[in-house]
C-alpha cells in the first residue's frame, strides 16, 4: 500500500506531501478526499445546489485537514488542469443559455396576458442580448481596445454589463414562467379560502345568534341545563348533546357577562 493511502487512512491528511506524487496517484488521492469530506446541501426557497463541507464546516481535526486540501484546489488544478478562462466560461454559458432560450420559443405558453411578458417575448429579448454582447465581442477581437481612451473604455464596459444584466433578467422570467402557474393558483385557492372563510365566519355569527335567542326563550322555563340539551337538539340533532349543550351553555353565560347578548325584555 502507498504511502500516501496509509497516511489517509490514518486520517493524516495534512502529512501526504501530494506534490511528489505519480499523476495517477494524485488523482486517485483526490477521488478519495472527494469521497471522504461530506457533502453540504444548500436550499433556499426553489434553488439547491450540492457542494463538499468547508473546513469550518466539518468537527474533526482529520476531516478539517482532508476539507483544507480540497478547498484550497491545488490538487484538483494539478490533476485536473487551470480553472477555464473568463471566456471560456462564458462561451460554455453562452451555449447553455441559448439552448434553453431556444427551446423556449418553440414551448407552448403557460401564462394568459399580454404578449409583451409572455416566456418567449422574455426569450427573444434575451436572445437580443446575447447577440449583441456577441457582437461587442467580435468589435473587439477585430479592432482591439488599444486605441481607447478610458471615457471610452468605460461606456464599453457599461454597454456589455448593461447587456448581460438585461440577458439574466429575461432567462430568469424565462425560466420561472412554468411555475407562474402554480403560484397564481395558489393565490386564486388563497383568495377562494380567504372568502370561505369570511363566509364560514359569518355562519358561525348567525347560529351563535340562533343558539342565543332560543336559550334566551327557553332558560326561564326550563333552566339552563335543560335549555342548552333543548337547543343543542334542535339545532345538531341527537348526537353528541352533552357536548353541544355544555358548549351552548357556556357560551350564554359568557356572552351574558361580557354585555355580547342583551336579554329581551320580558
Amino acid at each position: 500500500m502507498p504511502e500516501w493511502r496509509v497516511l489517509a487512512e490514518a486520517g493524516q491528511w495534512d502529512e501526504i506531501d501530494w506534490l511528489w506524487l505519480e499523476r495517477e496517484e494524485q488523482a486517485k488521492l483526490l477521488e478519495l478526499l472527494r469521497a471522504t469530506v461530506p457533502f453540504m446541501t444548500l436550499k433556499n426557497g426553489m434553488e439547491e445546489s450540492r457542494r463538499h463541507a468547508l473546513p469550518s464546516e466539518v468537527d474533526t481535526p482529520s476531516m478539517k485537514q482532508a476539507a483544507i486540501i480540497l478547498y484550497h484546489g491545488e490538487l484538483e488544478a494539478e490533476v485536473e488542469g487551470e480553472p477555464s478562462t473568463p471566456g471560456e466560461q462564458w462561451s460554455e454559458t453562452k451555449d447553455k443559455l441559448r439552448a434553453f432560450l431556444q427551446q423556449a420559443l418553440n414551448d407552448p405558453e403557460l401564462t394568459k396576458g399580454d404578449p409583451e411578458y409572455s416566456r418567449r417575448s422574455h426569450a427573444a429579448q434575451a436572445l437580443i442580448s446575447i447577440q449583441s454582447i456577441e457582437a461587442v465581442e467580435r468589435d473587439v477581437n477585430l479592432y482591439g481596445i488599444y486605441d481607447m481612451d478610458a471615457r471610452a473604455l468605460g461606456e464599453l464596459v457599461a454597454e456589455v454589463a448593461s447587456l448581460a444584466l438585461n440577458a439574466g433578467r429575461h432567462t430568469q422570467a424565462a425560466w420561472t414562467k412554468p411555475f407562474e402557474q402554480h403560484a397564481l393558483s395558489e393565490k386564486k385557492q388563497h383568495g377562494g379560502r380567504s372568502q370561505g372563510g369570511k363566509i364560514a365566519s359569518a355562519n358561525r355569527s348567525k347560529d351563535r345568534n340562533n343558539r342565543l335567542k332560543l336559550m334566551d326563550e327557553l332558560i326561564d322555563i326550563h333552566g339552563a341545563s335543560e335549555a342548552s340539551r333543548r337547543v343543542a337538539r334542535m339545532l345538531y340533532g341527537t348526537e353528541s348533546v352533552d357536548k353541544n349543550s355544555k358548549a351552548i351553555r357556556s357560551q350564554w353565560h359568557d356572552n351574558l357577562k361580557k354585555g355580547k347578548y342583551v336579554r329581551k325584555a320580558k
